[in-house]
């Protein structure tokens, strides 16, 4: 089948297309899409926008498009390409404008640049660097989203994505033009590269075999180290993997932890929390162990009625005020045609409406709690067929459906730190901190997590960033801390919860806010 695109540009593409493909994945197989759809094909955002040039091929408009495009972008043949199975000789055409594809800021514009070094760290949702100078001090830094994302949201429904050798050959291309484009938006050359990323996002970028990434039994071929990965790149420092189910993220995380913060407090749980999270139990300073647990893309605010990563314009937080529960937004301009509200936003509301009695444990919203401010408050919840949603305002709502996605975060965080307590023989209160890595720990509430049920009550915690990135920076230039990272990471013990018979019955006794041992 041949698909006839008409890029931003209003450049002609003719792309082969297949069977069982919607128009997203054959446009971004293409390369000539590069806002990503960042729902993975659950029809909310609306970023997979397409117009079809001839109406008629458009087909039925579907109600979450009445929801998203005017009546005039509908006649005109606009559609969410997520929602559009590729057939023979569609014409469509994209968006005129997607923003800013590259985010770099400058820190530092006085720094000797002749020479620098580039940290990366590919996440499955999104890709943050920092460019370094000779003398090792950051001059620039920038996030977006993977470009990969149009494959799917997930990290398994992405390799399932790469099993056609063609569509892998893609991902991995799209990953190194994205890497180029940052290579030239240095202030000088890039002569330096430390890349971190989880298994598979590492595999998908060197274009490697999944096939021990994708079934079991799991294994890996690449452990890490330095590699090319382009002939015009520089060589790369990809930080060890010890696991198929722990990466060079968290490995590189680990480094950072015991190497530049000097009041560690062990035993201590480092939690890089993601797309997917991993974790890291510390007993002593030669003693780990760790776990991989698929938390899907709601902590980036994906797949949620009104997700969206965390930035100028978007509900990073909720209070509770005198009028009810109220948002707090992130200074800034949104460039986006809809409001958004991040993971972070979604955590606190959830908190918010918990504290006011309008849902229990278990996450069923309550209209009939008796304090005065949530009577008022309870005014919001509104009837959407049988679904109760709780009304935001600027025709924005909390569903159920979203409650249970932030459910699923929590039990997955719950059952990796139960696992881990109990395959260490640790007991919950000889924890003596939790190391939060990752984005959330910028904006969340930490009394959130707490009372959300995500750690116990009382529990030391402290958040770090990126911490991924951070140790990427250090690996690119100390041969010390790699040598350590390069000894201790075959002996750090993984934990395979796919092999857990009782995995699913734990997972579901978790889905509830509270701590469960």
């Amino acid at each position: 089948m041949r698909i006839f695109v008409l890029d931003r540009s209003g450049a002609e593409h003719v792309l082969e297309a297949e069977p069982g493909l919607t128009l997203v994945q054959v446009v971004y197989a293409g390369g000539v899409f590069e806002a990503p759809a960042v729902c993975s094909a659950l029809g909310r955002c609306g970023k997979c926008r397409m117009r079809f040039l001839d109406p008629a091929q458009a087909g039925k408009i579907l109600p979450i498009e009445e929801s998203i495009f005017s009546a005039e972008e509908l006649a005109r043949g606009w559609r969410l390409g997520c929602r559009r199975m590729a057939a023979s000789d569609l014409r469509i055409a994209l968006p005129a404008s997607v923003g800013p594809l590259l985010k770099t800021k400058t820190i530092m514009a006085d720094a000797d640049a002749a020479s620098c070094g580039l940290v990366l760290d590919l996440g499955s949702t999104n890709l943050e660097w920092e460019i370094l100078s000779s003398t090792s001090q950051y001059i620039a830094q920038g996030r977006c989203l993977n470009p990969q994302m149009g494959a799917g949201s997930e990290i398994m429904s992405r390799l399932a994505y790469a099993a056609d050798t063609k569509h892998a050959e893609a991902l991995s291309l799209m990953a190194l033009d994205r890497i180029r484009r940052i290579a030239a938006e240095a202030p000088g050359k890039i002569e330096r590269l430390c890349i971190a990323g989880n298994p598979a996002m590492i595999y998908l970028l060197l274009n490697l075999p999944l096939g021990g990434l994708s079934a079991a039994p799991y294994h890996l071929n690449f452990k890490g180290g330095a590699r090319e990965i382009a002939p015009d790149l520089p060589i790369a420092y990809i930080p060890p993997l010890p696991s198929p189910f722990i990466g060079a993220d968290a490995s590189a995380g680990l480094t950072f932890l015991e190497h530049e913060i000097g009041s560690l407090r062990r035993p201590y749980l480092l939690a890089d929390l993601g797309t997917n999270g991993e974790f890291i139990l510390s007993l002593s300073k030669d003693r780990y162990y760790a776990a991989s647990v698929p938390m899907g893309p709601a902590l980036e605010g994906i797949g949620l009625s009104f997700g969206s990563m965390a930035g100028p314009g978007v509900i990073t937080d909720f209070k509770i005020t005198p009028d009810g529960i109220s948002p707090v937004v992130m200074p800034g301009e949104n460039t986006e045609r809809r409001p958004g509200i991040s993971g972070s936003g979604y955590l606190a509301l959830v908190h918010k409406l918990l504290l006011l009695s309008l849902m229990d444990r278990q996450g069923a919203f309550r209209s009939d709690s008796s304090m005065p401010l949530a009577v008022k408050t309870a005014r919001n919840f509104f009837k959407s067929g049988k679904e109760l949603h709780f009304g935001l305002g600027a025709k924005m709502f909390l569903s159920g459906q979203d409650v249970e996605q932030i459910l699923k975060v929590k039990a997955a965080f719950n059952l990796a730190l139960s696992s881990l307590l109990k395959a260490s023989g640790l007991l919950v209160s000889q924890l003596k901190a939790v190391y939060l890595a990752g984005a959330l720990g910028l904006y969340i509430d930490q009394a959130c997590l707490l009372e959300l049920g995500f750690l116990p009550p009382d529990q030391h915690l402290e958040t770090l960033g990126n911490t991924s990135l951070k140790g990427a920076g250090l690996l690119l230039e100390n041969m010390a801390a790699r040598q350590w990272i390069e000894e201790i990471a075959p002996e750090i013990q993984t934990l395979d919860l796919t092999s857990d018979l009782s995995f699913k019955n734990k997972f579901i006794d978790s889905m509830i806010f509270e701590y469960v041992p």
